[in-house]
């Protein structure tokens, strides 16, 4: 954060000693890829997975705190036999869990690579065609509901809407192709 500030004070300090005007336009990064379908498709698997990694991993918790709660109560009664085939029961129900988070990890990762790595790529290039066919100097990205970088909406030159332009004609030349669709 502290590189962007300062290349950005730098960009500033020289282009004000530029003896030309320098153009800058500015694109809410939000705006842009919410109008993507293969965006909202990402966003829609990732809900998925989410709710059944969720699901599953509120059923094995329960389970667990149920078979810990029956071994603690039951065990001064049990013998050493039971006690080790109730631990190896409630460890392998512990290793279940662990399972379901990494196949959790995984599917996400496949959702940014597959979906999300598409986009960045799409929207690089379309930057720099709008930026190349507008004579733009500087294109910076923020966004509205983040707050990450604030623009002066009076001020520059609003890209956002060719930007979405060119990414759709992007995503309709390479669309992203799920498996089994």
């Amino acid at each position: 954060m502290r590189k962007l500030l300062i290349a950005i004070v730098a960009i500033f300090a020289i282009g004000s000693f530029s003896a030309s005007a320098q153009k800058i336009g500015h694109i809410d990064y939000m705006k842009v890829v919410d109008s993507l379908d293969t965006y909202k498709k990402a966003m829609s698997k990732q809900k998925e997975v989410e709710a059944t990694a969720t699901e599953s991993a509120t059923y094995l918790e329960k389970l667990i705190r149920e078979k810990y709660a029956y071994y603690q109560a039951n065990e001064k009664t049990m013998t050493s036999i039971e006690r080790t085939i109730k631990m190896d029961e409630l460890n392998g129900y512990q290793q279940r869990l662990q399972e379901v988070e990494q196949v959790y990890l995984d599917q996400m990762e496949i959702i940014n690579t597959r979906y999300m790595l598409p986009i960045q790529e799409w929207l690089k290039e379309a930057v720099a065609a709008v930026g190349k066919a507008r004579g733009m100097d500087y294109i910076m990205y923020y966004q509205e509901e983040g707050g990450t970088f604030w623009v002066n909406p009076g001020r520059g030159v609003d890209l956002t809407n060719d930007v979405i332009a060119e990414m759709r004609r992007l995503e309709l030349a390479n669309p992203v192709i799920t498996p089994g669709e």
